[in-house]
């Protein structure tokens, strides 16, 4: 994995989110949405398996801690990412999306770090 590809894939991935949904195409969003949780899926299941065979607790602690952040991120980026496609005029929502999925990004690159330890 690496985590300069993580990033890489991480912020090509928020980017078509936030492209998809701002375009009003749920279809493609749906898409997006899906893409996003295969990749934080994958990378979750990669380093809750590091950190099950490390003795460094604080790692551990960082994987179940970034996983779980993770994991509450997607269902409210999804239905964000619905709504903004709904209405690509609201600029607030546009805005929160923005954030939520780069709070996703970033986490999963501490994700990919946490690998590459």
């Amino acid at each position: 994995w690496g985590i300069s590809n993580t990033a890489v894939m991480a912020d090509a991935t928020v980017s078509r989110l936030v492209d998809a949904a701002q375009s009003g195409d749920r279809s493609h969003v749906e898409a997006q949405c899906l893409a996003a949780t295969l990749l934080g899926g994958n990378l979750i299941g990669l380093a809750e398996k590091a950190a099950n065979s490390s003795t460094n607790r604080e790692k551990i602690r960082l994987v179940h801690v970034t996983a779980a952040e993770i994991e509450k991120l997607v269902p409210q980026i999804t239905e964000l990412a619905m709504a903004v496609c709904d209405n690509p005029g609201n600029k607030a929502a546009v805005k929160q999306l923005n954030v939520l999925a780069h709070s996703w990004a970033d986490k999963i690159q501490v994700l990919a770090g946490a690998l590459d330890s």
